[in-house]
C-alpha cells in the first residue's frame, strides 16, 4: 500500500474503548461510562452553556433549555424519538437537565466536521475509507470514545462518539458479529 504523509498533530491518541449493551433498557445503556466521565461531561456542559448564552443571550439560553426540556419530555413520552429514553438516562445519571442535553446534541452537530479519504490498497485492491473527526471544541477530546455496540453478547457495530451524545459521528457495521 502506498504511504501518505500527513500533518498529524503530536497529541493524537487512541480513545478508550467501551461496550454499550443494546440489550439493556435505553436508560441504562450509558450509565457505566457516564459515571467514569461525569466531571469531564459537566465541564463540557458549562462550556456549551456559555457558548449558547453568548449566541442567543444570557436570558434566552435558560428559556430555550426549558422549552426544549418540555418538548423533549412530551415527544419522548409519545414514543416519537427513539433516543429519548437514552437522553433521559443520561440526564438521570449526570444530573444535567434534559433540555440542556438536547441543546448539547445540537451544539455537537454544529461544531463537528470530518475529513474523509477514500483510497484503494494497491496490493489487494481493497477500498479503504479513512475518516478523521475535526471539531472546534478542544474540550470534546476528553469525551471522545470508541464504542462496541453489542446485542446478545456480539458486537453489531463500532463507532467513535462523544460521551453524552446519542448520535453516531462515525461508525461501521461488523460482519458476523
Amino acid at each position: 500500500m502506498s504511504s501518505i504523509i500527513c500533518n498529524v498533530p503530536v497529541d493524537v491518541s487512541v480513545p478508550p474503548r467501551f461496550i454499550v449493551n443494546l440489550d439493556l433498557p435505553p436508560m441504562l445503556r450509558w450509565q457505566y461510562i457516564l459515571r467514569l466521565y461525569i466531571d469531564q461531561l459537566r465541564e463540557v456542559e458549562k462550556k456549551i452553556e456559555s457558548m449558547v448564552n453568548k449566541i442567543v443571550g444570557q436570558w434566552i439560553g435558560p428559556m430555550l433549555e426549558s422549552v426544549l426540556s418540555t418538548i423533549m419530555a412530551g415527544i419522548t413520552q409519545l414514543g416519537l424519538v427513539y433516543y429519548g429514553q437514552e437522553l433521559k438516562g443520561i440526564s438521570h445519571t449526570t444530573g444535567i437537565p434534559l433540555g440542556k442535553l438536547v441543546m448539547m446534541q445540537f451544539v455537537y452537530e454544529c461544531v463537528s466536521c470530518c475529513t474523509s479519504i477514500i483510497c484503494q490498497d494497491e496490493e489487494t485492491n481493497t477500498p479503504m475509507h479513512i475518516r478523521s473527526m475535526d471539531w472546534g471544541l478542544d474540550v470534546l477530546k476528553q469525551l471522545t470514545i470508541d464504542v462496541d455496540f453489542q446485542r446478545n453478547g456480539q458486537t453489531v457495530f463500532k463507532a467513535t462518539t462523544w460521551i453524552g451524545y446519542v448520535g453516531i459521528l462515525t461508525g461501521m457495521g461488523v460482519e458476523n458479529g
